[in-house]
């Protein structure tokens, strides 16, 4: 039997529509309730050496929100091993003294604590969304405390997620997040 170049269209149309189809939900986001945006300080130079530390406010960090983990959940834990990954990418080095930079994060569980993060940012202040539940990330000056980076992301609260879930949303998150780090 024949075919004619309209079923040889069809046919095409339906293959090109089946992959089109199959290409979008590989680019569906891995945590579609979690939005990440991050400032970067006009007083961001550049390095005279890619070091830093962690500050020493940071330590374990407990989520009363629910939005990123249950209570007991140690998020620094889960957190400090990715921003490492993400800071080796970028050639930056863990310095014992006198890092180029400081590295803090926090959970914002109520509303007292999203006011001082925002009076942390200084010239960075934005209409970029903060509210309860959300992950900040900064990267500071250590000789002044001045924010000169600073990551967020807000997700979605759901107290029933999986360890895997909670591991999947925090590598997104993290990721995201230093996309908009300076190289």
């Amino acid at each position: 039997m024949l075919r004619t170049g309209a079923d040889v269209s069809i046919r095409f149309l339906r293959k090109l529509l089946a992959l089109t189809a199959v290409a979008l939900v590989g680019c569906a986001t891995r945590a579609p309730d979690v939005s990440v945006w991050s400032l970067q300080s006009p007083h961001l130079g550049l390095p005279t050496t890619k070091t830093y530390a962690f500050s020493k406010s940071t330590g374990p960090i407990q989520d009363p929100t629910r939005v990123w983990a249950p209570p007991g959940f140690d998020l620094e834990a889960a957190l400090r091993p990715l921003v490492e990954a993400e800071l080796a990418d970028r050639d930056y080095a863990l310095a014992s003294e006198a890092p180029w930079v400081t590295i803090s994060y926090e959970i914002l569980a109520d509303q007292a604590q999203v006011d001082s993060a925002a009076k942390r940012l200084g010239e960075l202040k934005t209409a970029k969304p903060i509210g309860i539940g959300t992950l900040i990330l900064d990267i500071d000056d250590p000789a002044s405390g001045r924010v000169l980076w600073r990551g967020a992301a807000v997700g979605g609260v759901n107290a029933g997620r999986s360890l895997d879930e909670i591991d999947e949303r925090l590598h997104y998150a993290i990721e995201e997040i230093f996309r908009g780090f300076p190289e």
